[in-house]
């Protein structure tokens, strides 16, 4: 996974944590490796042969996240930025680019939630925009999708100043 956004961490450059992973973690920037149930994940920093022409703008680094899930109705995993501030495109819409290639074929989802913080009674996190399908195939791709995201009105944040917009990857969409 290689994501080339102008609001996000771009390249992938920086591991300040680290670069590989077997545990829920963040090693690459802002990111975070997220699973549960029956799935098992590496989460690793891989380099792109220098010269590479697959992925635009000659990137140093890609995450990659090598997933298996023993299909039970609890496994999941997700790779993860949490942007700050649950106003950023409170009723607008927001572009989610990012390029990507899988070992075979499959899907995988984009869902972006609200999370309206903790401390005092905030609302409940909502789906900001409806989650998205995408058909991810063994060659590098660019994929873009457009969301529409909910209005923040009638919502109460939270007191502790961590609310935030949630971007989930889902690696078994």
């Amino acid at each position: 996974l290689y994501l080339h956004t102008k609001v996000i961490i771009r390249n992938f450059d920086v591991w300040q944590r680290g670069t590989s992973t077997t545990s829920v973690a963040y090693l690459a920037d802002r990111w975070w490796s997220y699973f549960l149930g029956g799935t098992a994940v590496t989460y690793s920093r891989q380099e792109f042969t220098l010269g590479q022409t697959d992925v635009p703008h000659n990137p140093k680094y890609y995450a990659r996240l090598a997933v298996t899930t023993d299909n039970s109705s609890d496994s999941r995993s997700s790779f993860i930025q949490k942007i700050e501030g649950v106003r950023a495109f409170s009723g607008q819409t927001a572009t989610v680019s990012f390029w990507a290639k899988a070992d075979a074929n499959k899907d995988i989802a984009i869902e972006i939630l609200q999370e309206f913080g903790t401390g005092g009674s905030p609302s409940t996190y909502a789906v900001a925009a409806t989650p998205q399908k995408f058909s991810i195939t063994t060659n590098w791709t660019k994929y873009t999708k457009t969301f529409s995201l909910s209005s923040i009105s009638g919502k109460t944040l939270g007191s502790d100043n961590n609310d935030c917009l949630h971007l989930s990857i889902w690696m078994d969409g």
